[in-house]
């Protein structure tokens, strides 16, 4: 037999819900980990956006320096006097927009036995420089005119 009185029912654990401490620094937590994530993610864009207008120089500096190529290998019209220094602009499509910079060509007569010191600079071969936005592309040709 059970003895009179109240009902005794196992005890369940009570639910419990977040405090608001809890909830604020739940919050700051996220927030913390959503700025990291989006200094990241725009710290990829710049270096894509980065590689994109090295690549687009790098490309305009081959490009002209096989112009150039071409000259001295066909006879074409060469700079009458030597040394000779060219300053002008050049516009790329860098990521989907239109970008100028300055571009200077710098050739100048060079000793093809002793490229370092230049020690006796001889008329048909040259040293040709090409310099976009800080970029330098040097190459050596023989002018076959």
């Amino acid at each position: 037999m059970t003895p009179a009185g109240p009902r005794s029912h196992p005890r369940r654990p009570r639910r419990r819900a977040f405090t608001l401490l809890e909830a604020l620094v739940l919050l700051t937590v996220f927030t913390i980990v959503a700025i990291g994530v989006s200094v990241g993610l725009q710290a990829a864009a710049d270096t894509t956006a980065a590689t994109d207008r090295a690549l687009a120089i790098s490309t305009e500096l081959i490009s002209e320096a096989e112009a150039w190529r071409a000259i001295a290998f066909t006879g074409a019209a060469w700079p009458a006097s030597v040394p000779y220094t060219l300053t002008d602009t050049v516009t790329m499509s860098i990521g989907g927009g239109n970008r100028t910079f300055n571009r200077t060509t710098t050739i100048k007569n060079w000793d093809p036995a002793n490229l370092t010191t230049n020690a006796s600079p001889q008329s048909n071969f040259v040293q040709l420089q090409i310099t976009i936005d800080g970029q330098t592309l040097t190459v050596y040709l023989c002018n076959l005119t």
